[in-house]
């Protein structure tokens, strides 16, 4: 029998056993603020704005951000607060403003309709997704002792689908901790904090570490997060030590024991606009206890870089990923990459048209000792993969173009074409799970429509519908049961406070 090749350890551990990688980047970090100090205010952690929900990269809210986000489709961070989340105002002193005190409620409504969707087993389903979140922090008041709290609360209504834990989860905590802030250490101008306790927000290019949005629940972990610097800083560093949030229908959330997820992150903008260097190493340590599992130790090692082509109107995003460890039954070495380059005319709709590529490598070979199989970790597929959510950024080859714009300051929308090939023939395609070990069904999956359309009402409400129309290839319609076209429709009210 062959025994666990990775132990349970204090969570201490990989901290120690990684440091040369963090001193390496935090090095890098150190040259470069040294050579050209920024000018930039530091940024107060529990106050930070956030990237917004749209897939539009120009919807920018009010920020005192001085470095240009990403424009790829689905790649702007929620760092530290919710979206909705901002200084408390008293609903009965309307010009007045706590700023020690961050609150925010929001509410989403979400009608969903599904025709021939072969992924679930099921021909069809229509359902009410209601999720409603509630955020509140305490700042600058007790500094350098802040905290934040934020509850979920997750239904789905007239479902004949399976529940899934993404969809449902009630009257649950999404975040919980305390944190510990400093404004400018050593007079470097460099906010330095650390955060304990349960967390969700997003890192890098959101595909491999992210706050869920789309669904009704969100990734979230509970551990250590260090940040030093923030986004308005030239350089950013952060480490953390997880432990990923187990989500529940009906009762409280626990935290896996058996799954440690560790890592650093670097954010290096002192070229920006030009280019934003995001060099990173995460490492999944998976020693699980359910029967038939394979423990594994999977590192992920990974470098993004994104920004303008000078003042052309091009820019892309770019994110190149290798990796490799050791399971029960053999090695790991998987490998992933991902491209948006894109295009934005000098127009008063703001008109943007950009091709996409995303590739993840599929195990050629299930039967020998080395995985192939490239691992999306806790990444955010829906933004990324299609509105249809068939797919996760694994054994795959996805091209796909699409154009964007934004008629007036309330109205946007956004169309995309995609296309789906295996890496891997005879592995399965992941979420679906259709697999044809012999190879001879090809390894054309499809390709889908998608179109989103979304109307602020008010600077509270915004009205959101959009539709995905996926088309079987070759490979989908051998090795699966009778699938043909299949449709997916949705419209979704969301309301903030």
């Amino acid at each position: 029998m062959p025994t666990n090749i990775v132990r349970k350890v204090p969570i201490f551990f990989y901290f120690r056993q990684y440091a040369t990688v963090g001193a390496f980047v935090l090095s890098i970090a150190a040259t470069s603020f040294a050579q050209a100090p920024t000018s930039q205010p530091s940024a107060a952690s529990l106050n930070q704005p956030s990237a917004p929900l749209s897939l539009d990269a120009d919807d920018k809210p009010p920020a005192r951000k001085a470095y240009p986000d990403s424009r790829g489709i689905g790649a702007k961070r929620v760092r530290d607060l919710p979206l909705y989340a901002k200084s408390f105002e008293p609903f009965w002193e309307p010009d007045a403003k706590v700023d020690w005190l961050i609150f925010g409620m929001q509410h989403r409504t979400r009608y969903e309709n599904r025709d021939d969707f072969f992924r679930a087993g099921l021909d069809s389903d229509e359902r009410f997704m209601l999720r409603s979140r509630g955020f509140v922090g305490i700042k600058d008041i007790l500094d350098p002792f802040r905290f934040g709290v934020e509850f979920l609360d997750a239904r789905a209504l007239s479902n004949d689908f399976p529940e899934l834990a993404s969809d449902v989860d009630h009257a649950d905590f999404l975040q919980a901790f305390v944190e510990l802030y400093f404004d400018n250490v050593g007079g470097s101008g460099q906010p330095v904090s650390l955060r304990f306790g349960r967390q969700a927000f997003d890192l890098g290019d959101r595909r491999l570490f992210a706050r869920n949005r789309w669904p009704n629940n969100s990734n979230a972990f509970d551990g250590f997060r260090l940040r030093i610097g923030d986004e308005a800083s030239e350089w950013e560093v952060e480490a953390f030590a997880f432990q990923p949030v187990d989500r529940r229908f009906y009762s409280p959330n626990p935290n896996n024991e058996d799954v440690g997820f560790y890592g650093v992150i670097g954010y290096f903008r002192k070229w920006s606009p030009y280019v934003t260097f995001e060099p990173y190493y995460f490492v999944l340590d998976e020693d699980l206890e359910t029967p038939g599992s394979i423990d594994s130790e999977r590192h992920t090692l990974g470098l993004r870089a994104f920004g303008l082509i000078g003042k052309t109107g091009f820019d892309y995003d770019l994110n190149t990923v290798f990796q490799f460890g050791d399971t029960e039954v053999g090695d790991i070495r998987a490998f992933g990459f991902a491209a948006d380059v894109g295009y934005q005319f000098d127009h008063p709709w703001k008109p943007r048209v950009a091709a996409m590529f995303q590739y993840a490598s599929g195990d050629n070979d299930p039967t020998d000792r080395l995985d192939e199989g490239f691992d999306p970790l806790f990444g955010a597929p829906h933004p990324f993969l299609g509105f249809s959510d068939n797919f996760v950024w694994s054994n795959l080859i996805n091209p796909a173009v699409y154009v964007s714009a934004r008629p007036t300051d309330k109205f946007k929308f956004i169309t995309l074409y995609r296309w789906y090939w295996l890496d891997s023939d005879v592995a399965s395609i992941p979420r679906a799970g259709i697999v044809d070990p012999t190879g001879t069904s090809g390894n054309f999956i499809g390709q889908e429509l998608d179109i989103q359309v979304n109307y602020r009402i008010d600077e509270h409400t915004t009205l959101e519908t959009g539709f995905a129309h996926f088309m079987p290839g070759t490979f989908t319609r051998s090795a699966g049961d009778d699938i043909t076209d299949s449709d997916f429709f949705y419209v979704q009210m969301e309301i903030s406070y």
